[in-house]
Parts: C-alpha cells; sequence; structure tokens
C-alpha cells in the first residue's frame, strides 16, 4: 500500500513571446494525482519557474513529503536561501518569495532534485509542454499599451488567482 501524502511534483516554466506560464504534474506512488497550468503577460524566467513551484506546492495536502523535480537552477538557489535564511536584499520582502516559502512551509518536508531540461525525461516533457502551452494562451491586460521592459506584471495578481 502507498504512503498517500508522498509526492513526486514536476514544475517547469516558460517564456513566449512577452508571456509566461508555468506548468506542474504531482505524482503519488507513481501514478499522476493532479496537473495544472497558468500564464500571465510578462518576461520574467524566474518568475515563471518559481510560480510553477509554488502552484504545485499549493495544490498538495498539507504535511506531505515532496520531492520537487526542476530544471531551474534559480529555484533550487531559493529554496536553498529560503532554508537558511540567506535571502538577498533584493528578494526580502518580495510578494513571490514570501508566498514560495509558505507554500514550502506547507510541508512536512520538501526535497529539491535538478533534472535537465529537454532530455526526454517523461513528467519533466508535460509540465514542459504545459507552461508552453500556458504561456502561449496568457494575453497583455492591455493591448494597446506599448510593452516595456523589465518585469511587467504584478505577482500580487498572480497569486491572488490560485
Amino acid at each position: 500500500m502507498s504512503d498517500s501524502s508522498k509526492f513526486d511534483l514536476y514544475t517547469d516554466g516558460s517564456i513566449v513571446h512577452g508571456s509566461i506560464g508555468w506548468g506542474w504534474v504531482a505524482l503519488n506512488a507513481g501514478v499522476e494525482w493532479k496537473r495544472n497550468s497558468g500564464g500571465v503577460y510578462g518576461d520574467d524566467n524566474h518568475a515563471a519557474e518559481t510560480l510553477a513551484a509554488l502552484h504545485g506546492l499549493r495544490s498538495l495536502p498539507p504535511k506531505s513529503t515532496v520531492t520537487l523535480f526542476t530544471d531551474s537552477q534559480f529555484v533550487i538557489k531559493q529554496a536553498e536561501r529560503i532554508a537558511f535564511r540567506k535571502l538577498r536584499a533584493i528578494e526580502r520582502g518580495d510578494p513571490l518569495v514570501e508566498k514560495f516559502e509558505a507554500a514550502i512551509g506547507l510541508h512536512s518536508l520538501v526535497t529539491f532534485e535538478y533534472v535537465p531540461s529537454h532530455t526526454s525525461i517523461p513528467w519533466n516533457d508535460v509540465a514542459d509542454q504545459l507552461a508552453n502551452h500556458a504561456a502561449r494562451a496568457a494575453k497583455h491586460p492591455n493591448p494597446g499599451k506599448p510593452r516595456k521592459k523589465g518585469r511587467q506584471f504584478d505577482h500580487r495578481l498572480i497569486l491572488a488567482k490560485r
């Protein structure tokens, strides 16, 4: 009998033509349990990768034991800085970082494992496809406004969608 509180979580983020997307797939005992994705206008790939991990962690039952697979060294490093209380000044007070930290804290144990991207790891490929599709489907909030450089979205809007 499998332990229903142990999950493998594959996450990925994507940026396509000025929109970001994120996708995740959760497995329980090696069987797909749930998947989801989302997207928004923006151009921050680190945010896309972090949002994939954040939304995936939030979807799992509290107090789970999670192995999170990601192709993002940024997400792994950010989780390490959170765990060791070594956030950089720019990260302190960032709503996305705070929400990511809270999502990690929902669980008994979260282990982060790096997987190389685009190397035919089936569940990682599914998360990648979900993220790409979500980025392509994301719409500009003000189609008539020209695009500016830099972070172009408010994390609070994304995180509130849950």
